[in-house]
């Protein structure tokens, strides 16, 4: 039933967009193309951001940042409960979705799909967002100099789908 329901409301959007776009008598074709161009120039003003991101990350992880970070933070995450494997996911998910997905692929392959660090990463990628990554492009895009509480609401929120994500998975599949 929910198949059959979610492919019609497919169907009525793929259909209701140009329908809508004829009744209110809006140049289809002209506004497709001028929505491409205006992507094509967002995607001009985000690239530096993306490439200093991805410099920035480098240079942490091959310095060993993230490995003198996760040394340092093992006691305490013990202490909490925390599985040691999921120390690196948990520092790379705030800064890069494709390296928190990496990490995820080889704490599934290490542990196993079914495992409860698997299940938990999963949870806490599911959880949490790339705040870092989503302040310094987006807001470097529309040229924001001053974030406010953006950076720390942003990761007190990821904190707390981090933690969540632990101790719901520990109570389900722990």
């Amino acid at each position: 039933m929910i198949t059959y329901i979610s492919s019609l409301l497919f169907a009525f959007v793929i259909l209701g967009i140009p329908l809508y776009g004829l009744i209110k008598r809006i140049e289809l074709f002209e506004s497709f193309i001028a929505g491409g161009k205006n992507g094509f120039d967002i995607i001009i003003k985000i690239t530096p951001f993306i490439v200093g991101m991805y410099v920035a990350i480098g240079m942490l992880q091959a310095s060993g940042f993230f490995a003198l970070l996760a040394s340092l933070l093992a006691p305490l995450l013990s202490f909490i409960g925390m599985p040691e494997e999921l120390l690196p996911l948990a520092l790379m998910r705030p800064i890069s979705g494709s390296g928190s997905i990496a990490i995820l692929s080889e704490i599934i392959s290490t542990k196993g799909p079914d495992s409860l660090s698997a299940l938990t990463a999963s949870t806490i990628l599911g959880s949490t967002e790339t705040t870092i990554y989503v302040i310094a492009v987006y807001f470097g895009a529309i040229r924001v100099k001053h974030y406010r509480y953006a950076l720390s609401v942003g990761l007190i929120a990821d904190l707390a789908g981090i933690i969540s994500s632990i101790l719901i998975c520990k109570w389900l599949f722990g």
